[in-house]
């Protein structure tokens, strides 16, 4: 055995690991490293230098299968903190260090994604001896192995993750209690034959600190995230949960203002007095903060192209269109974290989340990548008998009952880039802006305007609050059909809930060939 240092661990030994989980809450093994200091040079007897050592090491991020390059390698004395050398690796994950003084020392790697996965640093203890050259490996746990940590292994073993972040606020904040986060998700689950959708969420308050972690949410899916201290809150983010199931979102949270904008339904056709075009009035956040930029067109091998008549869209209401030369600005919003989206016809949406800050003009340039158009393939064939139990009854009742019908070959003429814009132009049907997107209404009875009924392929949607859009469950391209009831006596039955007087909106989802 060799001699024992202050770490606890044997010099003759290669220490296996180790790393620190910040932002976790949970107790981990950190290593404090001190400030970088040129080790001074050392002479022996009669002036001769002492034999040296030489080290050969590689750090491996098992988290995405590959070598970690360009990470930074710093080295401390075990004995002497005060001597440290440094290094960096290759592209290859590869770093040496030559002329070490024998003994042992801490090697330890830093690197952005480490911050990212939630891994302060990886360090091991390495024994270097006179002459020789000594080896260091250093591996980056996998993503099931950092979940299982900070979230136990039942968290791990069902395939799930964590989001893990700051909670900021604006300068002048003054609010010091802690903030909520809360992240939302479509569950899907498979129940008598049939996958059925529904909405699960989880909530954790950040630490005094402001950092949070959020165990349980699904890996590689897309998620929606807000947070808020008080009445002040961020905007309805999208975030997709990378596949290893690990995610880093750090948030602000920003002052604004509220107040009350007039709107008009837009638009609705139609003579019966209901019909008409009236006016209503929303409460929307407003602020100093201003945005500008340029909407982007990626084309492939021609690079990018200015894209003009972009719509340029923000969560409290406020939208734009980019003019011929691609250029956009938005101003009065809010500060901190909101969404960005820019859609424009035949181009795949962007979805943006952006930090605004008071009296400040952001800068964020938005591309948009060229859906793929194939030509159109005609299959004639028994139709009914195609379509499945689901859209036969969706036939049917377009022929028997007072509902508004889109079926695929309407559908298959349009490109809305959100769900909600399918409902536009129909009687009865009110678009009205709100944080997560334009939200449908209905007509309803006497009462005058009520949120309906959501079912999506048969499976009723809760909303309790009616502050969700339908933009937070589906996207047109899988819309297969849709059917709107604008009150409770038009409804059919199968799609009636309770004593509920609005009517009720149904989505199938699927090909729609």
């Amino acid at each position: 055995m060799g001699e024992t240092g202050g770490s606890g661990v044997t010099s003759g030994e290669v220490a296996p690991f180790a790393y620190a989980l910040h932002r976790s809450g949970v107790n981990a093994m950190r290593w404090v490293w001190l400030a970088m200091l040129c080790a001074s040079p050392m002479h022996g007897v009669g002036g001769q230098s002492p034999a040296l050592g030489n080290l050969r090491g590689v750090v491996y991020d098992s988290v995405r299968a590959r070598p970690l390059a360009l990470a930074t390698i710093q080295l401390v004395n075990e004995r002497d903190r005060g001597r440290t050398r440094a290094a960096a690796t290759d592209r290859l994950g590869r770093f040496s260090v030559d002329s070490l003084e024998p003994g042992v020392w801490i090697v330890g790697a830093r690197h952005p994604w480490l911050d990212s996965i939630a891994v302060d640093q990886l360090g091991v203890l390495v024994e270097v001896k006179a002459n020789s050259t000594s080896r260091a490996s250093l591996a980056v746990p996998s993503g099931h192995a950092l979940v299982s940590r900070v979230c136990g292994p039942a968290v791990a073993a069902d395939s799930s993750g964590y989001v893990h972040g700051v909670l900021r606020r604006t300068p002048g904040f003054e609010d010091n209690t802690p903030g909520t986060v809360r992240i939302q998700w479509v569950e899907f689950t498979v129940r008598n034959a049939r996958i059925e959708r529904s909405l699960d969420a989880v909530h954790v308050e950040s630490a005094p600190n402001g950092r949070f972690v959020a165990c349980g949410v699904p890996s590689g899916g897309m998620l929606r995230v807000r947070a808020w201290v008080g009445a002040d809150s961020t905007g309805v983010l999208d975030f997709a949960l990378p596949a290893h199931g690990i995610g880093q979102l750090d948030l602000l949270i920003g002052q604004a203002h509220r107040t009350t904008m007039t709107i008009s339904a837009f638009p609705i056709s139609g003579t019966a007095a209901l019909d008409t075009l009236d006016t209503m009035n929303i409460e929307v956040v407003r602020g100093t903060a201003r945005i500008e930029g340029v909407a982007l067109a990626t084309t492939g091998g021609a690079g990018n192209q200015l894209l003009a008549n972009a719509r340029v869209m923000w969560g409290t209401g406020l939208e734009t269109r980019s003019a011929s030369d691609g250029r956009f600005a938005l101003s009065g919003l809010p500060t901190g974290s909101y969404l960005l989206e820019t859609t424009a016809i035949g181009y795949q949406p962007s979805r943006e989340i952006v930090e605004l800050r008071t009296d400040a003009t952001l800068t964020a340039n938005t591309r948009l990548e060229r859906l793929l158009m194939l030509d159109t393939v005609q299959v004639r064939a028994q139709r009914l008998r195609l379509l499945g139990p689901a859209m036969a009854g969706f036939e049917a009742r377009r022929r028997s009952t007072l509902g508004k019908f889109l079926g695929p070959e309407e559908l298959n003429k349009r490109f809305d880039s959100q769900a909600s814009d399918l409902f536009a132009m129909m009687p009865g049907v009110y678009l009205v802006p709100g944080a997560g997107g334009d939200r449908v209404l209905l007509r309803g009875d006497f009462r005058g305007r009520c949120v309906p009924t959501v079912f999506i392929d048969g499976v009723r949607i809760p909303n309790p609050d009616g502050q969700d859009s339908v933009n937070d469950y589906v996207s047109p391209m899988d819309i297969r059909a849709i059917e709107v009831y604008v009150s409770a006596v038009t409804r059919p039955f199968e799609f009636s809930v309770g004593t509920s007087t609005c009517g009720s909106i149904v989505i199938w989802t699927g090909a729609r060939r």
